[in-house]
């Protein structure tokens, strides 16, 4: 690296600082960690000797790689603004940064302020001759809506890149947008156009890094879908690639694929330390997806008290995400927040059956008149436990309701705040109108279910 620094220090103050930002790149983020601490100080060294107006803001700009390296996320999100509030920033600087703030909101969670970065990165493109830029755009909006379990969203983002390529003569697909695609349809189930989608990347003619990297995307997401347990091994080397920059989505894929094939053990170690890093307490989805598996292995392995236990811990930290979301206005929440309560509330209903059996066990050797006094008072009780359940459940789900409600409500809300700001209303009308009725019939749908839910005892008795 010492040759590399200065060579890019004997070029013009403007080449050299993108220069040493392209070096933060290679001997930052894609470096083991063992070297980039020493490799940060030589960079930012380099920096200082940089006789430049937007110096400040370079510094600041590696200083976030860094963090982002390590998964301090708030710190880089600290220094990304830090730089974009540094004089005289140049629009290719601007956009990077706007970029790099895109991916540290999507990895803490703020979608919302995730895709606001992307719609500013769209307007200070308007116009661009060149589109690459603006492909790259739509391919990291797809990423982020792909995480927010926004699948079709994702795919509409890629056929608006798509439709640029095919109005622009001589342009290529970049082999990560085939990537998005696949991966959006794999999520969906969609067999065909998985491999639709495979078959268009391994015919780029351009074999870059990506190339490789998309190579086992393609193979863990088929083999997946045939039930190859040969899937593990495809998303350990991801898990050993540092230009793979997914990581904490890709352990959490692992650990759902030890599940998917019974090796439980596996599973939950991956899920307990990911638990256990400090900054990952703060990612209510994820921590509620961890929680969720960890429910699910439990419930695999039998085990029906520690399950109750995890699914609930899901629906906490799901109901903390869900109310963070509602309080920044975000549109992205679509969360399956029933389908949680209900596996929770079938695990312990399962205990509750295990531990009256044991009751009934433990008093079996006395006489039999005792024995049918004890079932005759068991029923009594579960009478009045199933009175009491159906109480708490109707004040739960009248609770949820108004989650519910102000979920789909918030997303009314929003569509229409981007309407009203939007220069071109009824251009912008046609880019959310499916949104917008989706949230009205959700909306439509939840307050009619709920209503169906708790005028109905017999969901709570047997």
């Amino acid at each position: 690296m010492p040759e590399e620094i200065q060579r890019a220090l004997k070029l013009s103050p403007q080449e050299s600082g993108f220069r040493l930002y392209r070096l933060s790149i290679s001997f930052i983020m894609d470096a083991p960690v063992d070297s980039i601490v020493h490799n940060r100080k030589k960079i930012l060294a380099a920096v200082a000797k940089i006789n430049l107006s937007n110096r400040n803001a370079i510094y600041y700009e590696i200083e976030a790689l860094y963090a982002k390296r390590l998964m301090r996320l708030q710190d880089a999100k600290y220094f990304i603004l830090k730089a974009l509030n540094s004089v005289d920033v140049p629009q290719k600087q601007l956009l990077r940064l706007l970029t790099q703030l895109a991916y540290v909101n999507t990895d803490l969670e703020d979608y919302s302020g995730a895709l606001e970065s992307y719609k500013m990165i769209e307007k200070l493109l308007v116009g661009a001759k060149d589109i690459k830029e603006r492909i790259s755009n739509y391919v990291d909006e797809a990423d982020l809506y792909t995480k927010a379990a926004l699948f079709n969203e994702s795919i509409n983002s890629l056929n608006r890149a798509l439709n640029l390529i095919h109005n622009q003569k001589g342009a290529s697909v970049p082999i990560l947008l085939y990537v998005n695609m696949a991966e959006a349809y794999f999520y969906l189930g969609n067999r065909d156009s998985l491999q639709y989608y495979t078959d268009k990347a391994l015919q780029s003619p351009k074999k870059t890094f990506h190339h490789a990297i998309a190579l086992h995307h393609f193979k863990y997401m088929e083999l997946l879908l045939k039930k190859d347990p040969a899937a593990i091994d495809e998303i350990k080397v991801l898990i050993s690639e540092p230009k793979d920059r997914n990581d904490l989505g890709t352990y959490l894929l692992l650990a759902k694929t030890y599940y998917e094939f019974d090796q439980t053990a596996n599973a939950k170690k991956i899920a307990f330390k990911m638990l256990a890093t400090g900054d990952l307490r703060n990612h209510k989805y994820l921590c509620s997806k961890l929680y969720k598996l960890l429910g699910d292995i439990y419930h695999k392995e039998n085990n029906p008290e520690l399950s109750s236990l995890y699914y609930k811990k899901s629906i906490e930290q799901t109901s903390l995400h869900i109310e963070k979301q509602l309080n920044s206005e975000n549109m992205l929440v679509s969360l399956k927040y029933y389908d949680l309560k209900d596996k929770y509330l079938i695990a312990e209903k399962d205990l509750k059956v295990r531990k009256k059996y044991l009751v009934l066990l433990s008093v079996i050797a006395p006489m039999i008149i005792i024995i049918l006094f004890l079932l005759y008072k068991s029923l009594q009780i579960r009478k009045k436990f199933n009175e009491l359940r159906f109480n708490k459940l109707n004040e739960e789900i009248s609770m949820m309701n108004s989650h519910e409600v102000r979920r789909y409500l918030a997303n009314i809300l929003g569509i229409i705040t981007i309407i009203q700001i939007s220069e071109n209303k009824f251009e912008a009308y046609q880019e959310v109108e499916r949104a917008l009725c989706d949230s009205a019939e959700n909306l439509d749908t939840s307050i009619k279910s709920i209503a169906d839910k708790l005028n109905d005892k017999t969901l709570f008795t047997s």
